[in-house]
């Protein structure tokens, strides 16, 4: 394993981030963007999703995000080098966390507060 591995695994996971900023800033419009995947960006976000979304809705998004930067993080680590042809963090359980945070987006952004009080629904 080398510097080849190191390279493919970078890629992957700066990929994976722009997905996750991607689908979170698409689907969450009438929030401030998210504009980056570490912790204490990812916890400053969710404070300012509370005029919009619950409590527990922002908890749950933002600890997905969490996840997802952390298992991305540990899979693109040098250090794995160590474990050659191991696969320290499953691809299917990044995947498996990805849909569930598409899912969860998707599903808070339909009932979302607007500033003014009103649900996205409710407009429809």
């Amino acid at each position: 394993m080398g510097a080849d591995s190191r390279r493919y695994r970078f890629h992957q996971r700066i990929e994976l981030e722009r997905e996750i900023l991607t689908q979170v800033n698409t689907s969450l419009t009438m929030v401030d963007p998210l504009a980056g995947l570490t912790e204490p960006t990812v916890l400053r976000w969710r404070d300012s999703l509370e005029p919009v979304l619950s409590r527990s809705e922002a908890e749950d998004v933002s600890s997905l995000i969490i996840e997802l930067a952390r298992r991305s993080s540990l899979n693109a680590d040098c250090s794995r080098d160590v474990f050659a042809g191991e696969e320290l963090v499953p691809s299917d359980s990044i995947g498996e966390l990805l849909a569930r945070l598409k899912d969860e987006i998707v599903g808070v952004a339909k009932h979302a507060r607007t500033p003014s009080g009103i649900t996205e629904d409710a407009e429809s």
